[in-house]
């Protein structure tokens, strides 16, 4: 049995970068010699090593190890212990170092999670850590992942030993663990599926990241690799996603040792039978995908000696000949090959192999830990110009001035202005690296330690990296990496501004202590906001509010601090030190939507929005405040389907609409009254909302009054917590835990509700009082730099941070940490602009007026809709993103195509009169590259984004557009500008024109705009034909993670409810919504109606009959193996049913996943969606399916045939098969249509996947021409070398 014991942790080295693909020597595509390695014993010597192709860690799991007992994670998280993640020795220790030699010697240093601890189907085995993690696959997903990714490994292991099929072949098997209540064969069964698809696609994605090839396999014992297992099956189904498998023909159904490979005695089968089946079937007799597993010493009769297992090997190549090329031999463990003189026996007999399922080698190799820089494109050839700088530790290279250098190191994001130098000394196995912008017309100072020292950076000035200044210092800056922590001091303490804020919400109850002078010197330091949390009208210690909605002060116009005083000297030194101090308004105490809470004190201020305002802002003013932040956690659509049942506490002197225009009118009149007290004491005073994330989504109430009054913010607080994202477990753009992520909101926020303004939107964070939802330092900073480089960097320059509280940023180890990212983009909304000259002694660049665009364009995407899309020089440009001089080469290079016609149609200019001279530059970079969008009609050219490794580059838009670009539908790329939103802080005068086309308008908002209203109906719709009277029968019971829709019914005990209209239903699945709960989550995604009597029979849900979705003769019914897309129909009993979008069209004709199957409980429901009803069947099909290796990973969309007569086209050529090095000219078919591979450098793209011709993403279009249609009948062209 592999690895009783897990990984202890893993260490947070992040190792990225362009380098070219590392390919181990040894480690080839057959005559394999894998070890896997025991935490419990000792590190593998040279000698061993020297012979291995393969080391797989063995094992990562989830659960703790406790006086023999393992106690399982529930939530399916990897155990960690102090960061670290053993490898050999049972150390605390991660030695990177010893994985980092292995990797250089050739090895592929493989992730192994599960094992027998993790719960086995033998009897006696009490351990069931893997129900714990069913379901959650997702999840799992992106652990492993990230840790492959962190520790710089080649792939994933899976060593599932457990039960999966019980009411079958193992239905005297984990009878313990079944008592529990958890296990079921679907469960286990979707969740071997569905965890391997989704390692492969996230492989997949990391591999394009970086360029290196990343193996999946799975060590499975012998008894489930039978024929008739349904590991097996699965097995078979996710073949294309194994690089192989390895067979443990130990401790199970056959004993090669004992009986030959071909013999059954002590076994109750042949390991012959199973190993050729392996091939043969599962393989397709691709032999070298199976590796024949060993055990030297700890399995008793199977233990294999040395000349055991080379006799086994070669009865395996002597029996047939088909066997004679395989995929070698595995070995548990490392720690019985002493002084590696097993490993050097059979090593002998492999050897004879190596290398025979392949006549050529790959050439280029990578020693890991140096750094490879390519300036134009990662692949070197003829006539082709590539600078290459490789740096071996410790050497330092250094680059002439004017030259850009992206130096990729372990741990580090490097954004190098194009007008500076770099150079960088790299210390091998380091974790500190220091990043550094420099700007026009600044110099910047570092000083660089040796190994073991740390490391301090000095900047002067401030500014987003441009390419183009005239005046630019060239400057050196010098990063030194080191093994120890560093430790980072800064001449000032933060100070705010209009991006990369860091906001605390300093909570009292104006009674507490106030913080110490040395807790101020240590938490305070790093933060730019600091948010008096918070004011009410009420009287904290009697629980009552005032009902003429008098916020509680201590006197005129003061609200406690702490200590029931106000401590203005403490306000007064944050502000002089640079903060802004912002009182926040409401809060808990004031009344939420959650069932614990009883306040309703908001009731009392419906209605008395100038009084409040008036109040509030004379507490800013008294107190020498900055602004003002408007905390709302209360009902607002309570009467309406998406908070029915909340707000249970609230008084008759609520109602939706006053609730509403409470929020609204706030708004508006704290804007006002902030704006005349500026103007009359000469101050900016900022206004925010601090709003929960369920309150954000776009279909909300809150979100429609924000968006409308959009211009009255400076910036928004968005609450990552308490909702319904969950970034830290998921990442920014991942679901699991979560249910939606957290960057979908995020990014309609900063496109929509304000106007591509990312620096408007503050992420907020929870530390240490939010449960499940804390993030701790570093899993904030991941979430923030996953954030940055979203979408090639389309919110690198952004909102910043925000925390609750400071009582929890102790000693203020938290915001230290943060800081370190957050101060990395200080200022990036700011372009400067000085006619101060720039000495070569360090100085800093004073800007006589401040503006709110940079000196170039680049491309924004608007909801992945290329005719939404526009150019803007409010963005900043980081590594990555193209940009442009003007504002119609961006518009003409990327959305040039455009239907719509919103680039161009829109052209509106801002007049400032300036008090102060100033000179904005309006140009970009002096190249235009692509910016690929989820949908081909969607991408663009740019010359606002900085160009990366590999990424291509052109002197003019309209070739960039033509190259990749000139087969939109859209026509985006060429047409769209958008308004220029140039503001000067010190003006006299301000006017707005703008000229619109028939497609697009433009309104002009000032803090006067009138509010909007709007009549909201709702409607509540069911799924049945005739619903259950007053305890009459029951519907199905509710099962979490079940694909419940718009108007299913469900019941909880003897109660049903029915699921809300979207987008709400989307959380009807999530178990966190369960009805009913005390929680009271559920009612955001369920309506509760009667009570029901269980002794009846259950209601089956039936198809609407309404008339408008009969959709006439019945499609052809479901055929189970066929090849359906995104939008294919299918019918099975009189029910219409239509494939959901890629990737869950993937599932849509596996087995399991038809409609109505009861194989994996709902799990059908992913894959297809019911979409009407129908009487009769057509005659036809919907179209005829094509079979395709690559249905489950690719976007799948429904392709019509030309309707050219067959009579009339020609002989079809090979079909498209991806990963073939195509080359340029060459031909493929897809269906019935030819293509052919465009020239280099876009033949790169032919072998890749994603560009399977004819895809609807468009994608393919970068790399192919259509030809023609062809004629299957007529036989195959195949083209010649």
């Amino acid at each position: 049995m592999i690895g009783v014991n897990s990984f202890t942790a893993l260490a947070l080295w992040v190792f990225s970068g362009c380098m070219t693909k590392f390919v181990p020597a040894n480690a080839l595509d057959d005559s394999r010699l894998i070890a896997y390695v025991s935490k419990n014993g000792p590190c593998p010597t040279n000698e061993q090593t020297d012979v291995y192709t393969h080391m797989i860690i063995s094992s990562a799991v989830t659960y703790k190890e406790l006086s023999g007992t393992h106690v399982c994670n529930e939530m399916c998280e990897i155990e960690l212990n102090n960061s670290t993640l053993a490898v050999c020795n049972d150390s605390n220790g991660f030695d990177q170092g010893l994985i980092d030699s292995w990797r250089r010697s050739g090895k592929r240093v493989m992730l192994s999670f599960g094992g027998a601890g993790m719960g086995g189907s033998w009897p006696g085995d009490e351990n069931n850590c893997w129900d714990y993690c069913f379901g959650k696959e997702e999840y799992l997903a992106n652990q492993l992942v990230d840790i492959v990714s962190a520790q710089n490994l080649d792939g994933v292991d899976l060593n599932y030993e457990y039960c999966y099929d019980v009411e079958n072949k193992q239905t005297e098997l984990c009878l313990e663990q079944r008592r529990q209540g958890l296990y079921s064969d679907a469960k286990a069964q979707t969740f071997l599926d569905t965890l391997t698809s989704k390692l492969r696609v996230k492989l997949n994605l990391l591999q394009e990241s970086n360029g290196r090839t990343y193996e999946l396999t799975h060590t499975v014992r012998d008894v489930d690799l039978e024929f008739d297992s349904e590991y097996y099956r699965i097995l078979k189904e996710r073949r294309d996603d194994l690089a192989f498998i390895t067979s443990m023909f130990f401790n199970g159904i056959t004993n090669p040792v004992q009986d030959g490979v071909a013999g059954i005695a002590d076994g109750e089968a042949s390991a012959i039978t199973i190993y050729e089946n392996l091939i043969v079937d599962l393989f397709s007799n691709e032999a070298t995908k199976v590796v024949f597993g060993f055990c030297i010493s700890e399995c008793s009769a199977w233990s294999a000696t040395s000349t055991d297992a080379k006799y086994i090997l070669q009865d395996l190549k002597d029996l047939d000949d088909r066997f004679a090329c395989n995929g070698g031999a595995s070995f548990w463990a490392s720690k019985d090959d002493v002084n590696g003189e097993w490993s050097d026996v059979v090593s002998q007999e492999l050897s004879k192999t190596k290398a025979c399922s392949s006549s050529t080698s790959s050439s280029s190799t990578t020693i890991p830990n140096s750094t490879t820089t390519a300036t134009t494109s990662s692949t070197t050839s003829t006539n082709t110009t590539t600078s290459t700088t490789t740096v071996t530790p410790p050497a330092t290279t250094t680059v002439p001035a004017n030259t850009t250098t992206t130096t990729i190191i372990p741990n580090t994001t490097t954004t190098v202005n194009p007008s500076t130098t770099t150079t960088t000394t790299v210390t091998p196995n380091t974790t500190t690296s220091t990043t550094t912008t420099v700007t026009p017309n600044t110099t910047t100072t570092t000083s660089t330690t040796s190994s073991g020292s740390a490391s301090t950076t000095t900047t002067t000035g401030t500014a987003p990296p441009s390419t183009n200044s005239t005046n630019a210092t060239s400057t050196s800056s010098t990063s030194t990496l080191t093994n120890t922590s560093s430790t980072t001091t800064t001449s000032a303490p933060a100070i705010a501004t209009n991006d990369s804020r860091l906001i605390a919400n300093f909570f009292t109850s104006g009674i507490d202590v106030c913080p110490t002078e040395d807790e101020l010197a240590k938490q305070f330091d790093a933060y730019t906001h600091i948010l008096i949390a918070s004011a009410g009208s009420y009287i904290p210690t009697e629980s009552r509010c005032h009902e003429d909605c008098r916020v509680n002060t201590i006197e005129s116009n003061i609200v406690a601090i702490c200590e029931n005083s106000n401590q203005q000297d403490m306000i007064d030194a944050w502000r002089s030190a640079g903060k802004k101090v912002l009182l926040n308004f409401g809060g808990a105490l004031m009344g939420s939507k959650y069932d614990d809470n009883s306040s309703n004190c908001w009731d009392y201020c419906f209605g008395k929005e100038e009084s409040l305002a008036t109040q509030l802002v004379e507490i800013v003013s008294a107190q020498h405040l900055d602004g003002i932040s408007i905390d709302y956690g209360y009902c607002y659509e309570k009467d309406q389907n998406s908070q029915s049942g909340m707000c249970q506490q609230a008084s008759n002197l609520y109602s939706d609409a006053k609730a509403q225009q409470f929020l609204e009118t706030l708004t508006s009149k704290l804007r006002s009254k902030l704006d005349a007290l500026g103007q009359t004491n000469e101050q900016m005073y900022e206004l925010t909302h601090n709003v929960m994330e369920i309150d954000l989504l776009s279909e909300s109430e809150y979100y429609r009054i924000l968006k409308n009054r959009n211009s009255d913010l400076d910036f928004l607080i968005a609450q990552f917590y308490y909702g319904l994202s969950r970034a830290v477990s998921d990442g920014v753009n991942g679901t699991g835990v979560g249910i939606i992520s957290a960057v979908s909101i995020y990014e309609n926020l900063t496109l929509n509700l304000f106007d591509n303004e990312p620096e408007k939107v503050v992420y907020g964070f929870c530390i240490d009082s939010c449960g499940n939802y804390n993030a701790n330092g570093t899993e904030a900073v991941k979430v923030l730099q996953d954030l940055k480089t979203y979408q090639n960097g389309l919110f690198s320059c952004n909102g910043g941070v925000s925390f609750w509280s400071t009582k929890d940023d102790v000693n203020g180890i938290w915001s230290d940490i943060v800081s370190i990212e957050t101060s990395s983009t200080t200022g990036c909304s700011v372009q400067f602009t000085s006619t101060t000259t720039t000495s070569s002694t360090s100085t800093q660049s004073t800007p006589t007026a401040t503006q709110s665009t940079y000196n170039y364009w680049r491309p924004v995407w608007v909801n992945d809709d290329y005719n939404q899309g526009y150019c803007s020089n409010k963005v900043f440009a980081v590594l990555g993103i193209p940009t442009h001089e003007t504002k119609e080469e961006c518009c003409s290079t990327w959305f040039g195509s455009q239907s719509s016609g919103k680039c161009t149609g829109v052209v509106a200019t801002t007049t400032t009169t300036p008090v102060s001279t100033t000179n904005p530059r309006t140009s970009g970079y002096d190249y235009w590259r692509p910016v690929w969008r989820n949908d081909f009609d969607q991408g663009y050219c740019s010359n606002q984004v900085f160009v990366g490794h590999g990424i291509p580059t052109y002197d003019t838009k309209e070739e960039c557009c033509t190259s990749w670009f000139d087969f939109q539908s859209s026509g985006m790329c060429l047409s769209y500008t958008p308004p220029v939103a140039t503001t000067i802080t010190t003006v006299s005068a301000t006017s707005v024109t703008a000229s619109t086309s028939t497609s697009t308008s433009v309104t002009s908002t000032s803090t006067t705009t009138p509010r909007r209203t709007t009549t909201s109906t709702s409607s509540s719709t069911s799924s049945s034909s005739a619903p259950a009277p007053a305890l009459g029968a029951c519907y199905d019971d509710y099962i979490g993670g079940s694909m419940y829709e718009a108007g299913e019914k469900v019941t909880v005990d003897t109660t049903i409810y029915e699921c809300k209209a979207a987008p709400l239903s989307l959380y009807c699945k999530d178990s966190s919504f369960k009805p009913g709960e005390p929680s009271g989550y559920w009612k955001h995604a369920w309506i509760k109606k009667e009570n029901c009597d269980r002794s009846l029979d259950k209601i089956i849900d039936t198809p609407d009959r309404d008339p408008s979705k009969n959709l006439g003769n019945c499609p052809e019914e479901i055929r189970v193996g066929n090849y359906y897309e995104e939008g294919d129909r299918v019918s099975k009993d009189e029910i219409v049913y239509e494939c959901r979008a890629w990737p869950y069209s993937g599932f849509c004709g596996e087995v399991g996943y038809e409609p109505q199957s009861k194989v994996y409980g709902d799990a059908w429901k992913q894959a297809w969606m019911e979409v009407g009803w129908c009487t009769s069947y057509y005659s036809g099909t919907i179209r005829t399916p094509v079979t395709t290796t690559t249905a489950t990973t690719s976007a799948q969309t429904t392709t019509t045939s030309s309707s050219v007569s067959a009579s009339a086209l020609g002989a079809c050529h090979e079909d498209y098969l991806g990963g073939t090095a195509y080359e340029a000219g060459d031909r493929v078919t897809v269906d019935t249509t030819t293509y052919e591979c465009k020239a280099y450098p876009l033949s790169l793209y032919c072998k890749d996947w994603s560009f399977r011709p004819g895809e609807t993403s468009g994608y393919w279009k970068h790399a192919w021409i259509k030809i023609e249609s062809c004629d299957r009948s007529l036989g195959i062209i195949v083209d010649s070398l």
